[in-house]
């Protein structure tokens, strides 16, 4: 059986995935705020340090792949999102939950990038379009799952 069979939907919902940790915290920002007693201004650092650390690793995601591969990468980030991502859930402290989301967020630009390099590495030159729209969709199903 093809490899990619199995593959491209497991690539899917990592993309997904990440587009949802992308998206949902905005939902749950003021609870957060008031959970922890934080100004606005600060804990609007919860979105904009994961999206700001999402952006820069996003874009640098095709030099870090040429220094360890594609692979390497993925599975290395996508452990480190998972990690961080979970460990949120227990945290007691606004700058431990800070920092485990800013991680998160290197890590989630990381994982978006090289899991849609794979989806796309799957489709021959021909079908590059069925990959995109697959992108798409993982892209519009987060977003949509996050609100």
């Amino acid at each position: 059986m093809d490899r990619s069979f199995f593959l491209k939907p497991y690539l899917f919902f990592i993309l997904t995935l990440s587009f949802f940790n992308y998206i949902a915290p905005g939902v749950s920002f003021s609870y957060v705020q008031s959970y922890f007693g934080e100004s606005f201004a600060d804990a609007f650092w919860l979105l904009r340090g994961f999206q700001l650390c999402n952006l820069i690793t996003g874009l640098a995601v095709l030099v870090i792949m040429k220094w360890v591969g594609n692979r390497p990468l993925f599975i290395g980030s996508l452990t480190v999102l998972t990690i961080t991502t979970m460990a949120s859930q227990f945290v007691d402290d606004f700058s431990q939950l800070l920092f485990l989301r800013i991680v998160s967020g290197l890590a989630n630009g990381l994982v978006s990038g090289s899991a849609l390099i794979m989806l796309m590495s799957l489709f021959p030159k021909e079908k590059k379009g069925s990959g995109t729209l697959i992108n798409v969709f993982a892209v519009i199903a987060g977003i949509c799952l996050g609100i």
